[in-house]
C-alpha cells in the first residue's frame, strides 16, 4: 500500500503541468524580434521588441492579450533592447546596448506609464562591447543591472559579468566586474527575500572570481556560475553548477527559488515540427513539471515568466519552413 501511495504522488508531481488559458498571435508587421515580456501592476503585460526597421518597440496588452497601445522609438535607431521591468512609479525601464559599429555601450532608458522617455543613460566601462542583459527594481527606487562586458585583446576573446547600481535618475552608484580569463556572461537575475540579488549565467572560466574547475568537459558546453551579492555589490556567495538543463533554453529564476525553462523540442522525423518545451524545476534542478505545446508551424521560445495568479506567460516566435510568415506568439498558462 505504501509503495502504491508513493507511486501516485510521484506520478502527480510529474503530471501537473498547467493548461492553456488563452493564446494570441501578433503580426510581424506590428512587432518584430520580441525579446521580453513582464506582467504589469494592472494584470496586463508589457512586451519589448523591435519594429519598423529594428527600432525599439513597446507593446502594452491587457490581461487577456488584447492590445492597448504600441510605442515605437523612432529616434533610437542604433539601440537594441534586451529586457524590461515595470518600475515602482508604474512606468518602465528598458535595458540593452547602444551600437557604435565595432563598439557597444551599456544602455538604460526610464519611461513613464505611456512609454515616453523620462531619461536615457549610457555607461562605458572601457570594453569593446558592452550589453545590459537583466535589471531588477529595488524598493528605494534604485536599480541593479547586470550585463556582459566583452573584450578583444590580441585576438583573444573574453567576457565578464558587469554588475552596477544606479539611482532613480540613472546616476551610477557603484559598478564592479566579476569573472575569469574566459567567457562569463550573465543570463538571469532575481531578488531574494532578504534583499540580496542572485545573478546566474554562463561560464567557461576556471580562474579569477569563478570557483572550481569546469563540470561540463565537452567542447562548446558551459557551466552555470551563480553569484549572490548584497545591495552594496559585495559577494555573499559564489558557486558553479552543471548546465545540462540550461542548454539552449530561456531561463527565469523565480521568487520562490525555482527555474522556469522555455526551449524547443523536435517532434517526429525529418518531416516533423519544432514545438515549445516548457519546464519548471526546483533549485536542485529536480523536475516539477514539463509541457510540450505545438504551435501553428515551427516554434522558438523567447521568454517565460510566472504571473501573479500563479500561472505563466510565454513569449515565442512561430514561422513556417521558409520563414515567409513570422509571428510573435503569446501563451497564458494557468496555475499548476
Amino acid at each position: 500500500m505504501l509503495i502504491l501511495v508513493i507511486g501516485v504522488v510521484l506520478s502527480y508531481s510529474c503530471d501537473r503541468s498547467p493548461s492553456i488559458e488563452w493564446e494570441k498571435e501578433i503580426s510581424w508587421a506590428v512587432l518584430e524580434d520580441a525579446s521580453d515580456i513582464k506582467q504589469t501592476n494592472d494584470d496586463g503585460y508589457i512586451i519589448l521588441g523591435t519594429s519598423n526597421g529594428s527600432k525599439p518597440t513597446l507593446m502594452k496588452i491587457n490581461s487577456t492579450g488584447n492590445t492597448q497601445w504600441v510605442k515605437i522609438f523612432h529616434d533610437y535607431i542604433d539601440k537594441s533592447p534586451k529586457a524590461i521591468q515595470q518600475t515602482n512609479d508604474g512606468g518602465y525601464i528598458v535595458v540593452g546596448y547602444h551600437n557604435y559599429g565595432l563598439n557597444q555601450n551599456f544602455w538604460v532608458s526610464k519611461l513613464d506609464k505611456t512609454g515616453d522617455v523620462v531619461w536615457s543613460k549610457e555607461y562605458d566601462d572601457g570594453a569593446n562591447r558592452e550589453e545590459v542583459i537583466v535589471i531588477e527594481c529595488m524598493e528605494d527606487g534604485s536599480y541593479i543591472i547586470a550585463g556582459e562586458r566583452i573584450n578583444y585583446i590580441d585576438n583573444n576573446f573574453s567576457s565578464d559579468y558587469w554588475i552596477a547600481k544606479i539611482d532613480n535618475q540613472g546616476e551610477l552608484s557603484w559598478s564592479k566586474v566579476l569573472g575569469g580569463s574566459r567567457i562569463d556572461a550573465p543570463m538571469m537575475m532575481n531578488k531574494t527575500k532578504n534583499g540580496n540579488l542572485i545573478i546566474e549565467g554562463k561560464t567557461y572560466s576556471e580562474d579569477g572570481d569563478v570557483p572550481g574547475e569546469m563540470l561540463e568537459k565537452q567542447i562548446e558546453t558551459y557551466d552555470i556560475w551563480s553569484v549572490e551579492i548584497n545591495d552594496n555589490g559585495e559577494v555573499i556567495n559564489s558557486q558553479r553548477k552543471e548546465s545540462y538543463y540550461f542548454q539552449e533554453k530561456n531561463i527565469t529564476l523565480t521568487d520562490d527559488r525555482t527555474y522556469l525553462l522555455a526551449g524547443e523540442k523536435w517532434i517526429g522525423d525529418t518531416d516533423g515540427s519544432v514545438n515549445l518545451l516548457l519546464e519548471k524545476r526546483d533549485i536542485n534542478l529536480n523536475l516539477i513539471w514539463s509541457k510540450i505545446i505545438g504551435g501553428p508551424d515551427k516554434d522558438e521560445s523567447l521568454a517565460i515568466q510566472q504571473t501573479s495568479d500563479g500561472g505563466y506567460i510565454v513569449l515565442a516566435t512561430v514561422f513556417d519552413d521558409d520563414k515567409s510568415e513570422i509571428k510573435t506568439w503569446l501563451l497564458k498558462l494557468g496555475s499548476e
